[in-house]
């Protein structure tokens, strides 16, 4: 504040009194004591990095009925520290709330509290409330929460893209949609239709026949999890002409030294629903807006969208644990264009935190479409 006023001082001193008496006065807090909660994922995941990891709210505190803004401090410490070495961020007035990626998160308990990678400890968020007038009392509310952080990889993608070549192709090159979240997962969907054959592999550039992905063993099965590449040999994944004619989803991983492929027969959802406070019936999962079938991959809908928050339901399942699409990212912007979504089973082993949205920013009317099957979503502002 002393190095505010001598600014101000430097122009017009009544000037700059009037200002910096208006920074240091904020409404009647009343006397609702300082409160710190906590809602935080326990183990992170570079797979969830944009995930929200920690959000920690809080009460204004009490400025004793003086007027005196007040300012606020958040300190995060190994638990028992005293908070001696902690993580400190001052935040200004009238802020009540803080939120860090599982990213960020895991960056601060790394960098700033030499956390052990993969293994859970407890640790301690302190907010202090300072007060611009002598006569009252710095507050402080502490709380505790428990995470465990992940090792950042390193890795990187040996290629931007990765194509399905195949009899399904008629020997074509098809690009493959990269993974939003793991830039060493293509995925591709499907229907494999039998096309004098049931061969495919996986090519690195359009049109190349060399640097080639193929399986491990000659007349591979489609179960098949081993990749090698090489010019060596041309292995290939086969179908039989009864496996053919279904829909299929497919993802290649080309992690150097972890190379794997997984593909697996595709029984679509019935049903497609918007869930989310921009959605007409908000967050009643009961009940939520339905989206309307195509064919049996595809689904459409066509109405009016408020600001706030969407994501979409493929079961309905009461207790919020069922199959859902979610944006790629936390808080991704709801923008016109076709953007690749990801599919999350929260009911699933590790999956029950992941919770990625949309963020609606500008209301109007939307016509959406969805490919469960492809895993694209495409938005147009009519």
């Amino acid at each position: 504040m002393k190095r505010i006023i001598n600014i101000c001082a430097l122009l017009f001193v009544l000037i700059s009194f009037s200002s910096c008496e208006e920074d240091l006065k904020e409404m009647n807090k009343g006397e609702t004591p300082l409160a710190l909660t906590v809602t935080n994922v326990q183990q992170l995941a570079e797979t969830d990095a944009s995930s929200t990891g920690i959000t920690l709210n809080w009460t204004s505190g009490t400025n004793k009925g003086t007027d005196a803004a007040i300012s606020y401090k958040i300190e995060i410490a190994k638990a028992g520290t005293s908070f001696a070495n902690a993580y400190t961020l001052d935040l200004g007035q009238q802020v009540y709330s803080l939120s860090y990626t599982e990213k960020q998160l895991n960056q601060i308990l790394l960098n700033d509290l030499s956390a052990t990678v993969n293994t859970s400890a407890k640790y301690e968020a302190r907010i202090t409330a300072t007060v611009a007038d002598k006569n009252v009392a710095a507050q402080a509310d502490t709380v505790t929460f428990d995470a465990a952080p992940y090792k950042a990889s390193s890795v990187v993608a040996p290629y931007s893209m990765i194509y399905f070549v195949g009899s399904f192709t008629s020997w074509n090159f098809e690009e493959m949609t990269r993974d939003p979240i793991n830039p060493c997962i293509f995925r591709y969907g499907a229907v494999l239709n039998w096309n004098n054959g049931g061969e495919f592999k996986f090519g690195t550039a359009s049109g190349s026949w060399s640097d080639m992905y193929h399986p491990t063993v000659a007349d591979a099965p489609y179960t098949s999890t081993g990749v090698q590449q090489n010019d060596a040999g041309d292995n290939k994944w086969e179908l039989t002409q009864d496996q053919c004619g279904k829909a299929y989803k497919m993802y290649l991983d080309i992690t150097p030294g972890s190379e794997s492929f997984h593909m697996s027969v595709f029984t679509p959802y019935p049903n497609i629903y918007l869930v989310g406070d921009a959605t007409p019936s908000g967050w009643d999962l009961s009940n939520p807006a339905a989206m309307t079938a195509q064919d049996a991959y595809t689904f459409v809908w066509t109405g009016n969208l408020n600001t706030g928050e969407i994501k979409f339901s493929c079961d309905k399942q009461s207790d919020w644990n069922g199959a859902w699409f979610m944006a790629s990212e936390n808080d991704k912007v709801w923008a016109t264009g076709t953007e690749v979504m990801t599919f999350v089973d929260k009911s699933i082993s590790g999956n029950g935190d992941i919770d990625r949205k949309w963020k609606v920013a500008s209301a109007g009317t939307y016509t959406i479409t969805l490919n469960q099957l492809t895993e694209k979503l495409t938005i147009q502002k009519d």
